[in-house]
């Protein structure tokens, strides 16, 4: 679900949202649903002050993910591209963690050489333990890298001069869809060569031939490959229907997309705003390619979740 469903359900200002709650208060306690939450929906959460509003939504969101959330997609691309190309089937639990593992591509905890392997499997669990126990707004409170790519903060800010470098360029430049997907094709690409290159380096023995097969196939074969990766082929579509659809792009355009292009293809269904619906439905038909329900309204969501 985007931001406007969990606060219309915490304002409990509309009848058919009031329902909405109540329903899955209880499909949720029955462990029937569960509403991970993605590293997009926390930095909007995340950028507001503290407040008792604030807490309520940490309440809702503690209560109805269970502490799940989809992951940060630098981390679940390099899963995806690691399977893809070991010829394994991708399951859909690589694309979830717990929602303090989605603030940054990784997490990373340093210990003196003087530890034990004991001691470190001993700290480890405890450190693990501890973040489950978490609320979001403990998480909100640790303090984090702000320039570390891969961190939500450090897209945000990106997204923002995305957004500006798209209005200056529409002022002289006309392309057609053909070249807009071209050209995010190659960007995406230029995205994710560091993470290919990190999964080379650390691939295990097992797998380098696999790896190693890559150097021989045809350009034609790796555009084939990299688009079985559900997040890359989701990113450049997405962003090319989004820039052939708009007249001017906003900061909120490309979060919608950080957010629909991880989620979709994991979900049984994905809550959005009318506009994103319709980039993601009627444009580029992702319900059918990966058999994901898209809701834009709140009744169709009840009408859903009621079926289950």
């Amino acid at each position: 679900m985007d931001l406007s469903f969990w606060i219309k359900m915490t304002e409990e200002r509309e009848p058919s949202y009031i329902k909405l709650k109540e329903l899955l208060s209880k499909k949720v306690s029955d462990r029937k649903v569960i509403c991970p939450v993605s590293p997009t929906l926390l930095v909007e959460f995340r950028k507001q002050p503290a407040s008792e509003k604030l807490a309520k939504y940490s309440q809702l969101i503690d209560g109805f993910s269970q502490g799940l959330s989809i992951r940060n997609w630098h981390s679940l691309f390099k899963d995806e591209f690691t399977y893809i190309t070991a010829e394994k089937k991708i399951e859909s639990k690589v694309a979830y963690s717990h929602f303090a593992d989605a603030f940054s591509s990784s997490t990373r905890l340093v210990f003196g050489q003087q530890w034990t392997e004991a001691d470190l499997k001993k700290a480890g669990d405890i450190i693990f333990n501890h973040f489950v126990q978490m609320s979001v707004n403990k998480v909100f409170d640790i303090e984090m890298d702000e320039n570390e790519i891969g961190n939500i903060t450090f897209i945000r800010n990106r997204f923002s001069q995305l957004a500006e470098q798209e209005k200056a360029w529409r002022e002289s430049h006309q392309d057609t869809r053909h070249v807009i997907e071209q050209a995010e094709f190659t960007a995406t690409v230029n995205a994710v060569l560091p993470l290919i290159f990190s999964v080379l380096i650390s691939a295990t023995e097992s797998s380098a031939p696999s790896f190693r097969n890559l150097t021989t196939t045809s350009l034609e074969d790796k555009k084939e490959l990299l688009d079985r990766c559900s997040t890359f082929w989701c990113r450049y579509q997405l962003m090319t229907a989004l820039r052939s659809n708009r007249a001017f792009l906003k900061e909120n355009d490309l979060w919608d997309i950080e957010h629909a292009a991880t989620v979709l293809p994991y979900v049984t269904c994905f809550a959005c705003d009318g506009g994103t619906r319709h980039i993601c439905s009627d444009v580029l038909r992702l319900d059918k390619r990966y058999g994901t329900m898209i809701v834009s309204k709140v009744d169709e969501l009840i009408e859903f979740i009621e079926l289950i």
